[in-house]
């Protein structure tokens, strides 16, 4: 009897010591993952603005993206073709005011871009706002490697 006490009491000193061990590795991954977590957060252009303020500047973007399309498809429709004139003159003229309005057209176009590239970024920042479930934010933290 005293020979199977040893091997339990030995066999519960291995259990204990792979517990703490395990549990060990668990917190320092933990907090690993969490220190990087916030470096990333750090590193996003937008992390510091308000979850609401960033719904409302979305929701600004696509009303100005809605008129600027608008006013791009105007400008794109609007473009009358090049005119035959027949002194060099009238075809300075000519060539100026098609210059005048493929700069407008382009004008308006960058300025639609622009304002798309920023709704992405802020919907990408949203996105990485969803609230997850603690417990999957939990277990995330503690068993990503």
């Amino acid at each position: 009897m005293g020979e199977r006490r040893r091997q339990g009491r030995a066999m519960t000193r291995v259990l204990l010591a792979l517990f703490v061990v395990l549990v060990g590795a668990g917190a320092y991954n933990y907090q690993r993952n969490v220190k990087l977590e916030q470096q990333r957060e750090a590193k996003r252009p937008l992390h510091g603005y308000a979850k609401a303020d960033l719904e409302k500047l979305a929701a600004a973007y696509r009303q100005e993206i809605g008129k600027l399309t608008a006013r791009y498809e105007a400008a794109k429709g609007s473009r009358s073709g090049v005119r035959n004139h027949e002194l060099l003159a009238d075809q300075a003229k000519e060539f100026e005011r098609v210059t005048r309005e493929s700069d407008g057209v382009r004008e308006v176009g960058a300025v639609l871009s622009e304002r798309e590239a920023a709704l992405r970024d802020v919907e990408n920042e949203l996105h990485q706002r969803i609230d997850a479930d603690p417990t999957q934010v939990f277990l995330r933290r503690l068993l990503t490697f």
